[in-house]
């Protein structure tokens, strides 16, 4: 807070420029009634300094120079307090510590802001000595001693920060000290005018990984006036205020990663850290915001089709974890800065209501920013959806028609105390209810059992499940991570047989008893071979049928080695009097169709522990489609020929991304709420019909319910390769 006496001394120094008119009266003292100011505009002008190129130069001198310096600094200095907090965080995230390393609140501030402009009030004063008109001005106003000339200037230096406050030249970022160190809170200021232009490949709203999910909340503004300048600088002081208010908290779970800003948007990156109940890990899960200011022509702009001329939209999205309706998402930080953000419009819109008519909050369709460009997504009012949930409707639809979770589009303020932990397999359709056309025990026969012989060992190292897609030709789909190393960047990656000399796979089937029916397990009855894969694309390979064992092999399928072998690859007519069952595929699927997921056990079942026995009998779950996963970054972007008439981009400029060998990045999923089983993987998904819409590939590691397959599309693409080899 300045003093009176310390703005009536500043005004005075100003009063020297004829810009502020002093009316001295013959008064002993001086009040600030005495003050005129003629020319606003000027005390822009004064303020320059600070934003101009040359002073620019002196932010980067002045930190180069505190860090060439740290050797002779005292322990007290904010940059080497800075370097030894810097050192402590990498010793901690390489520690096993159970809570979050809570940083010294000032150098805590002062790191996050290392990639923006900024500055301290230490720095400014710094700047302004070296202003040789202000330090001349100061010395005319006050000839006196070199005490009294720091005191006068610390005054004069107190105001004009206010004066550049006051008309958002510096705007504050201000954290509370702890409550051990009796300190005063910190102060950092933004430079809004240094800022850049924000680069184009900043964020997408797309993700590589069908387990995230983008969620984004908009402030539609209509009918502007005057653009909101001065708003976003606001709200992204308000927004590091509140992050760093919070995580120097003694309770806090996240941690600060990264910030970054730029003249209309900033991008913040947290670390959610949370402890395993059965193991007390410490694991992180990464939340990615940004927030921006666009109006309807801007590209980067979402949901941009509906808006007219005068519209602005501030949209704020966070990028990650879907699992538990995107529960680690608005705990990692999202629900947080949304509800700075508020704040700050809210009170925008108190003080400049008449420059702008009403402010419309809506959420963006999360399926439509994955399935679509983000300038045409669908969008949903935040008010009506908050209804719906005190009405009890949980799944509501976008005017596209997608079907979305309104707790997970509201995060916390529209969970209910009974949900935080709610199975989403207990929101499965209404048609999984329905008998299926064709029941499992009708399917079973296309289902197969997958073990990978090590033939070093004389034994089946692992297995899991798999089926018949082609019984002409004797071909079968498994996940690949079934029989290859799938580790991302594992020097094996993409080994078939996991690099075994003596590997390969192994078939078991569920046989036919002498009355035609099916017998309850499967036997081990074929030896086949990999030779369709794309382990950067899809976790899928075929196998071919090459030899079928003499005779079928039970129990861990350890007589399987010594089995004379019948040659069958190659021969048509051995392959056909097999008389192997297919389970037809279909690209055709519908969100919240019924699903079964079809595959055998190998969790453990009875007094048998995970890994320790085969299991061969087939196992049945049940659930529903819940949404597609297209991984194209190309999306985002307008190509030559534009937007198609659904919102979906031109085909010409929809490429699949190059992906560096060595690292599996899916091109296209479908997620699937079901529960699961260790074993299940590589198994089939059917409809209602018994047609195959996939295979799994995995469950989230956060969900268990929430499953990823390989779709039929892709399979098919296989099933091609795999026909011409």
């Amino acid at each position: 807070h300045v003093k009176p006496q310390q703005i009536i001394s500043s005004l005075l120094f100003l009063s020297s420029n004829d810009k502020v008119l002093y009316y001295e009266c013959c008064t002993s003292s001086t009040s600030l009634q005495d003050f005129a100011i003629l020319d606003e505009d000027w005390f822009k002008e004064v303020a320059s300094c600070v934003f101009s190129q040359h002073c620019k130069r002196q932010i980067t001198n002045r930190r180069l120079s505190s860090l060439s310096q740290s050797s002779s600094m005292d322990e007290s200095s904010p940059m080497l307090q800075s370097m030894e907090i810097a050192r402590k965080t990498e010793q901690y995230k390489d520690s096993n510590s159970s809570a979050p390393y809570h940083v010294d609140h000032i150098s805590q501030l002062w790191d996050v802001l290392s990639n923006c402009a900024a500055i301290n009030a230490k720095d400014s004063d710094t700047m302004w000595h070296r202003e040789a008109f202000i330090r001349t001005a100061v010395e005319k106003a006050y000839p006196t001693t070199q005490l009294d000339y720091e005191e006068q200037s610390k005054a004069i230096f107190s105001y004009l920060r206010c004066l550049l406050v006051h008309h958002g030249v510096f705007v504050p970022v201000s954290i509370n000290a702890s409550e051990n160190d009796g300190a005063s809170p910190s102060t950092a200021f933004l430079l809004p005018s240094l800022f850049h232009e924000i680069p184009s490949n900043v964020w997408s709203y797309k993700t590589r990984d069908a387990w995230k999910t983008t969620l984004s909340h908009s402030w539609l503004f209509h009918d502007v006036v005057l653009p909101p300048s001065h708003l976003m600088p606001r709200i992204m002081a308000t927004v590091l205020k509140d992050v760093a208010n919070y995580v120097s908290s003694e309770d806090a779970m996240l941690e600060v990663a990264y910030f970054n800003c730029w003249k209309s948007a900033f991008f913040l990156e947290l670390d959610l850290i949370t402890l395993q109940a059965t193991t007390g890990q410490r694991t992180r899960s990464r939340v990615k915001l940004f927030a921006h200011l666009d109006t309807a022509d801007s590209n980067r702009c979402v949901a941009s089709d509906t808006m007219t001329d005068s519209m602005y939209r501030l949209a704020v999205s966070a990028k990650g974890n879907i699992g538990f309706g995107g529960r680690k998402v608005w705990e990692g930080g999202y629900d947080l800065v949304l509800r700075s953000v508020e704040g700050v419009v809210n009170d925008y819109m108190s003080q400049h209501g008449q420059d702008c008519g009403e402010v419309e909050r809506e959420i963006v369709c999360p399926n439509c920013l994955a399935l679509h460009h983000h300038n045409v997504a669908a969008t949903v009012n935040r008010h009506d959806v908050l209804a719906k949930r005190n009405d009890g409707v949980r799944t509501i639809r976008c005017r596209r028609g997608c079907p979305l979770d309104s707790a997970m589009l509201c995060g916390i303020a529209g969970r209910g105390a009974d949900e935080t932990l709610l199975p989403l397999s207990s929101l499965v359709s209404h048609e999984n209810s329905v008998r299926p056309s064709k029941l499992a025990k009708d399917l079973m026969g296309g289902v197969v059992l997958i073990g990978l012989w090590d033939g070093d060992e004389k034994k089946i190292i692992s297995a899991g499940t798999g089926f018949i897609a082609d019984r002409k030709q004797g071909l079968v789909i498994t996940a690949s991570h079934v029989l290859m190393k799938m580790e991302q960047g594992h020097k094996k990656f993409g080994r078939d047989y996991f690099g075994l000399k003596k590997g390969k796979a192994v078939i078991g089937v569920i046989p036919r008893s002498s009355d035609g029916s099916r017998s309850s397990k499967a036997v081990f009855r074929y030896f086949a071979e990999i030779i369709s894969k794309d382990v950067e694309h899809m976790d899928a390979c075929v196998l071919r049928i090459t030899t079928r064992m003499e005779e079928d092999v039970g129990g861990q399928g350890e007589g399987c080695g010594d089995q004379p072998e019948i040659l069958l690859l190659n021969d048509s007519k051995a392959i056909k009097a097999q008389k192997l069952k297919r389970l037809q595929m279909t690209q055709e699927f519908a969100m919240e169709e019924g699903v079964r997921i079809l595959g055998y056990n190998q969790g453990g079942e009875g007094l048998f522990e995970k890994g320790g026995y085969i299991y061969r009998a087939l196992d049945v779950m049940r659930g529903y489609v819940s949404s597609e996963f297209v991984n194209d970054i190309r999306v985002n972007m307008v190509g030559e020929e534009g937007l198609g008439s659904d919102g979906q981009m031109a085909s010409t400029s929809l490429r699949r991304e190059p992906v560096l060998v060595g690292i599996f990045n899916p091109t296209k999923e479908t997620v699937v709420l079901c529960p699961t089983i260790p074993g299940h993987n590589g198994g089939p998904c059917v409809n209602l019909n018994g047609e195959v819409i996939g295979i799994l590939i995995r469950a989230d590691q956060e969900e268990s319910e929430r499953c990823h397959l390989a779709p039929a599309s892709e399979l098919e693409v296989l099933m091609e390769k795999a026909r011409d080899v």
